[in-house]
């Protein structure tokens, strides 16, 4: 019955178009491109410059506490040759951690140098959901793939660990990570072309100009 299900969404993911999902948490509008999966409850959103040079973008992370970690990958192989970004809860009240990752193959993702990271300040971890806003500059293109901001339907992926204590220490970005279990995956696709926003200077600027951006963690 599990299995199905899990066919069921993977299928449902596959065919999903991403939709306009607007976030005002931080004091300022953030417009994003963004896929809810209704299986896994979880939320995955990218808001872009509308300058095709761009190597930067807003992103959203939101999923149920119960899991120890969700990552996403911005690549379309799965966790394979994709630019990882690995989120965690780092304690309740804590703005959460995005940790970049890269790995060649179905193993332990190590961290991954070049990505610059900061969750913002009003990003939140409570008893039933971690929800992170973040910048991630220099995240457009990793060793074996880039982002196309003209494409309608950018193919990613993302995995959840629901085991408990998955995270071996949730205040580092650079912590080990448990194997999470390799059904509790789904694929999905992302409209990257409408995710541009000529806003995004002005977002950026707001988000500096009031300190809600300085939380850098890697």
């Amino acid at each position: 019955m599990i299995f199905s299900a899990l066919l069921a969404s993977i299928a449902f993911a596959i065919g999903a178009l991403s939709q306009s999902l607007t976030d005002s948490s931080s004091g300022i509008a953030i417009t994003y491109q963004a896929y809810s999966d209704p299986f896994w409850n979880i939320t995955v959103g990218l808001s872009l410059p509308d300058d095709s040079t761009g190597t930067e973008f807003i992103g959203l992370i939101s999923f149920p506490a119960s899991y120890s970690y969700a990552g996403i990958s911005l690549g379309s192989e799965g966790m394979v040759n994709g630019l990882l970004l690995g989120a965690w809860s780092a304690g309740e009240g804590q703005p959460g951690v995005v940790s970049p990752r890269y790995t060649t193959e179905y193993d332990y993702p190590p961290l991954y140098e070049g990505p610059h990271i900061s969750v913002m300040k009003t990003s939140t971890s409570n008893a039933t959901r971690t929800t992170l806003n973040f910048r991630c500059e220099n995240c457009t293109a990793w060793p074996a793939g880039s982002l196309d901001p003209t494409s309608t339907s950018a193919f990613m992926s993302f995995a959840v660990a629901t085991q408990a204590a998955a995270v071996v220490d949730p205040t580092d970005p650079g912590s080990d990570l448990l194997p999470h279990d390799p059904n509790d995956i789904n694929f999905f696709t992302i409209d990257l072309a409408s995710a541009q926003t000529s806003d995004y200077s002005n977002i950026i600027n707001f988000l500096n100009n009031n300190g809600l951006m300085d939380n850098e963690q890697y």
